[in-house]
Parts: structure tokens; C-alpha cells; sequence
């Protein structure tokens, strides 16, 4: 089993690096580095683009420490009501849907 490279990633106009140097580490989102400047993407969207995939290792962090988090609301007599559990239930399926997506290499 593999593991993805360690946050925190940095988005560098549209390119994700991670701390150490300044080389496009994690990724490019420069339609032109990889011969498909075709398509036509602007700056400003494979800017966002490397920002949405630089924010990648926080948020999968963030998503496992809610996941865990609710199962245990939800599995505490004391804490949870019928109506919050519920609610929980119906949000855990689709939380660890995009865990499983974000650990499916490793």
C-alpha cells in the first residue's frame, strides 16, 4: 500500500508543490504542459483548479476527523437525539464515499 505525499501542498499559480522546492511536486493544472492547451482553459480556472487540489490533503484530514466525530454523536445514548442521528446517518454515507475516492491508491 501506497500513501499520497504529505501536506501541507501549496498551490503556485497553476502549479501544486509541496513545501521543499519549487517544482510543480503534486501536480500541473497547465492545460500547455501537457499538450492540451486545446481546451481552451483560462488562467484564472487552472489557478482554481490547483487551489482546489492543493486544499486536498486538509480536507481529507478534516473529513476523517468529522467522520469520526459523528459515528461517535451518534453512537453516544447521551448526546444524540433521534432527529440529530438521523440527520448524521444520512450525511456519513457520503462522507466516507469521498474518504473511500480520496484513499482508492492507496
Amino acid at each position: 500500500m501506497s500513501s499520497h505525499t504529505p501536506g501541507p501542498w501549496f498551490q503556485v499559480g497553476a502549479w501544486v508543490e509541496v513545501e521543499s522546492d519549487d517544482v510543480a511536486d503534486i501536480c500541473t493544472c497547465h492545460t500547455e504542459d501537457f499538450g492540451q492547451g486545446h481546451l481552451g482553459r483560462s488562467e484564472e480556472e487552472m489557478m482554481a483548479n490547483a487551489c482546489l487540489i492543493a486544499s486536498a490533503p486538509d480536507m481529507l484530514e478534516c473529513l476523517m476527523e468529522a467522520e469520526e466525530l459523528l459515528v461517535m454523536f451518534a453512537e453516544s445514548p447521551s448526546l444524540s437525539t433521534s432527529r440529530g442521528v438521523k440527520a448524521i446517518e444520512a450525511a456519513l454515507p457520503n462522507i466516507r464515499a469521498v474518504i473511500a475516492k480520496a484513499q482508492a491508491y492507496l
